[in-house]
């Protein structure tokens, strides 16, 4: 239902097991003894992945996420949740697997510090040269480790 494989079984909706256990007419209690580590389930994991032609995200597919929610995304929305489901959508879209939910909270929050310090470096750029061109004095408001000529 969320585009993942789940990690343990108690994220498996009860009446999730239940439909699959009728389709495939066996005992729904069965699903307790399932083995959440181990080969069987890698196995069935690559089965399942294999199908549907997707694939867990890899570090680097996680930071192409944060710098498309920076470039894309931040500039018109700021709620977290909003950019969660963003962030969701889009790897259904490119066939990756969604991270686990803490994953896709620091995506999320990468994402926003990019756009942050992006936005923040534009504003400080442009001001600098607007101050440069007419000879204005610019205060530096930032902490002393300002970078700022």
């Amino acid at each position: 239902m969320e585009g993942r494989i789940p990690t343990y079984a108690e994220e498996i909706p009860a009446a999730a097991v239940e439909f699959v256990a009728d389709q495939v007419n066996v005992d729904r209690a069965l699903s307790t003894k399932y083995a959440w580590t181990g080969r069987t389930i890698e196995y069935h994991r690559h089965q399942i992945r294999d199908k549907y032609g997707t694939h867990p995200a890899t570090e680097d597919e996680e930071d192409q996420l944060a710098d498309w929610l920076a470039d894309q995304v931040c500039p018109v929305e700021v709620d977290r949740d909003e950019l969660a489901q963003a962030v969701e959508r889009r790897c259904r879209t490119l066939r990756v697997e969604p991270p686990s939910p803490g994953q896709i909270e620091r995506v999320v929050a990468s994402g926003v510090r990019r756009f942050e310090e992006a936005f923040t470096t534009s504003v400080m750029t442009r001001l600098w040269a607007r101050a440069s061109a007419t000879g204005s004095r610019v205060e530096c408001w930032a902490p002393k480790a300002c970078c700022w000529p």
